[in-house]
């Protein structure tokens, strides 16, 4: 039997192959070993999933324990969160700013674009605007050039300003709002405003226009503002006073109306003249009141503007004055009462009116001095015997009892300035001047310096320019 390895039995289990042989020890050991190497190739393969996915506890689903690795899926699938959310925040904002860019340069495109444009439009209200700024800093006006008036004779050529229009603006005229006004060339009347928002037109006065008062309108044609002027037309030539109708006051004849007034006072009373139709033809009439200085401080009493008069017949009109702003002067104001008579036959056809004027004046003088001054004469005690000045209390005093202003001064005579004086407000003087007001007193009292007893000294004193004499007499104490 030959001599060698002894056979082996090999033996067929469920852990896999085990070699056996004769030797029952050996097959032992060779058992152990195996087992040991599968478990722990199984313990290596259990800590293998646990550190790859890691265990899921008291988790359950129904009556079942859920595996342990789902765990460590849940806490897998929050760091990819963690890791891929802010990436997508990040996009989302670089997506977001993008478009505001892109909104922010369409929007400066479109305005640039829309400016270009704007600037080949034609000429128009808003380009003329950002062009050259409004010249307005109020309403537009409109007065006459060269005279504080605006009296005016027909035929003559007035000549206005405007200010306060809008720069380049044209601006046509009319007259009483409604009749356009024609310039020298037969044309309706244009001018264009200038750099300043001003301009200057010779407006020519037709004789076509009737005298009296009228409203010249300055309208811009663009702009659509307006200003007016009010102006007073006087009749071309010399005034006519005679004509079919004739004037008389209180059953006298005039050819002139004449009123005297108070500055400060009451108006005086209007009166009320008589018109007689001296002719054989009815007669419509019409009368309106013009001033020469463009006061207004005439006018036609009770409104009664107008009316008919037939053949060899009468009608009456009252005329007043105004006193209202107006000071005293040695020249009278003057004005007229312009009457324009149209016959019966033809009452609405005014280019064959007759017009006659009846002149006015108006004096307005000062308010006669009430102002009285006590004692007269003034009484100056000696003090001491051969001293030369007076003892306190003597006093000359100014009393207003007139309804206006006094300005009064009262001046000592030549030989007496040394040795009289008055005190007015703190000042000794020999010469003082103030004011008075209407009811109004001031008292002045006396100083002496090197006076003698029974001396009289003289003096003037004076309200709103009318003298008056008094004087200071000296007595022993």
């Amino acid at each position: 039997m030959p001599v060698g390895r002894p056979p082996v039995e090999v033996v067929k289990g469920q852990q896999g192959i085990i070699q056996a042989g004769t030797n029952g020890m050996q097959g032992f050991e060779s058992i152990a070993a195996t087992s040991k190497a599968a478990e722990r190739w199984r313990e290596s393969w259990r800590v293998r999933q646990h550190d790859e996915a890691g265990p899921a506890t008291s988790v359950s689903r129904g009556q079942a324990s859920v595996s342990r690795p789902l765990l460590a899926m849940q806490h897998s699938f929050a760091r990819m969160r963690a890791v891929i959310l802010p990436k997508k925040e990040k996009e989302d904002r670089g997506s977001l700013t993008f478009w505001i860019s892109i909104v922010l340069m369409v929007c400066v495109i479109v305005g640039l674009g829309a400016y270009i444009i704007s600037t080949y439009l034609p000429q128009s209200k808003n380009l003329a605007s950002q062009v050259a700024p409004s010249s307005s800093t109020g309403q537009p006006t409109l007065s006459v050039v060269g005279t504080l008036t605006a009296a005016i004779t027909q035929g003559q050529i007035l000549r206005v300003q405007g200010k306060n229009f809008e720069i380049g603006d044209p601006v046509i005229f009319y007259l009483d709002t409604s009749i356009p006004i024609n310039g020298s060339n037969g044309r309706q009347l244009t001018v264009t405003v200038g750099d300043q928002g001003t301009f200057t037109a010779a407006i020519p006065v037709s004789t076509t226009w009737s005298a009296g008062t009228h409203i010249i309108e300055a309208h811009d044609n663009r702009d659509q503002q307006d200003a007016y002027l009010n102006i007073t037309i006087m009749l071309s030539g010399t005034p006519t006073t005679t004509g079919p109708f004739a004037f008389s006051l209180q059953n006298r004849p005039i050819t002139m109306l004449s009123f005297t007034g108070i500055a400060g006072q009451d108006d005086p009373a209007p009166q009320h003249i008589t018109l007689k139709n001296t002719t054989s033809t009815p007669y419509y009439w019409n009368a309106m009141a013009v001033t020469n200085d463009n006061l207004s401080w005439l006018h036609i009493d009770d409104d009664h503007t107008g009316g008919y008069i037939q053949a060899d017949g009468s009608g009456t009109l009252g005329i007043g004055v105004w006193l209202t702003g107006l000071t005293s002067s040695k020249k009278p104001y003057s004005g007229s009462i312009i009457f324009t008579l149209n016959s019966a036959s033809n009452p609405q056809q005014p280019q064959q009116s007759l017009q006659l004027t009846l002149p006015v004046e108006l004096l307005v003088k000062d308010a006669p001095i009430e102002m009285v001054f006590s004692p007269n004469p003034v009484v100056g005690t000696l003090a001491t015997a051969g001293a030369g000045t007076c003892s306190p209390g003597s006093a000359l005093t100014l009393i207003n009892l007139g309804t206006s202003f006094i300005t009064w001064t009262v001046n000592m005579d030549a030989n007496a300035q040394n040795h009289i004086m008055f005190t007015f407000n703190g000042k000794a003087s020999s010469s003082l001047q103030g004011q008075l007001a209407p009811g109004a007193a001031v008292t002045l009292p006396l100083t002496c310096n090197g006076v003698q007893t029974n001396q009289v000294y003289g003096m003037t004193i004076s309200g709103n320019g009318a003298q008056y004499r008094d004087s200071v007499s000296i007595q022993s104490p």
